[in-house]
């Protein structure tokens, strides 16, 4: 049987994990530990880098073609600053209504050739408290994009969590 230990909860589980959660944006890492404090202001779902650079963590879906359920990124997208506001001004309300705006996603995502890094996307806003839903531009030609398009099965979704979290998965 397969188990792991989430890093969240910091709880043990048996069933297979349908989600990998960036808890921060990858622009982050760029500014030294030492600046941080004083350069970065960030929350579990906001992110803004010398009040020049705005980040929102969103929801990525990936459909399971062999499974009922829906693999899931939890990553960052870069998004211009009246964007990021209007996120914030939407927040306690429903947001569907408003149309999707341009992001670039901020995670290099280790088991994906090219990097994944600033590749273009849309941020749809949600309902009320829900992370933004994030997905690719048609014109946008990454094998990210066309799992997300297209789908995966449960053998690239195992592929998927061994490759990025090699710890993960261990074997009773």
């Amino acid at each position: 049987m397969k188990h792991y230990r989430c890093t969240i909860c910091e709880q043990d589980h048996s069933d297979v994990p349908m989600d990998i959660a960036q808890p921060r944006p990858i622009d982050y890492y760029a500014i030294p530990p030492e600046a941080r404090d004083e350069r970065i202001t960030i929350t579990a779902d906001l992110c803004c880098i010398d009040d020049k650079r705005y980040f929102l963590r969103g929801y990525m879906p990936i459909p399971v073609q062999d499974s009922p359920e829906v693999f899931g990124w939890g990553v960052w997208a870069e998004v211009e600053e009246n964007s990021f506001y209007r996120y914030i001004e939407l927040y306690e309300v429903d947001g569907t209504r408003e149309p999707p705006f341009p992001g670039l996603l901020s995670a290099a995502l280790n088991c994906y050739q090219p990097s994944t890094y600033q590749l273009p996307l849309y941020v749809q806003l949600r309902g009320a408290q829900d992370r933004p839903l994030l997905s690719f531009p048609e014109q946008v030609q990454h094998p990210l994009a066309q799992e997300q398009r297209d789908g995966i099965t449960m053998a690239r979704v195992y592929e998927i969590l061994h490759q990025s979290l090699p710890n993960l998965l261990t074997s009773e």
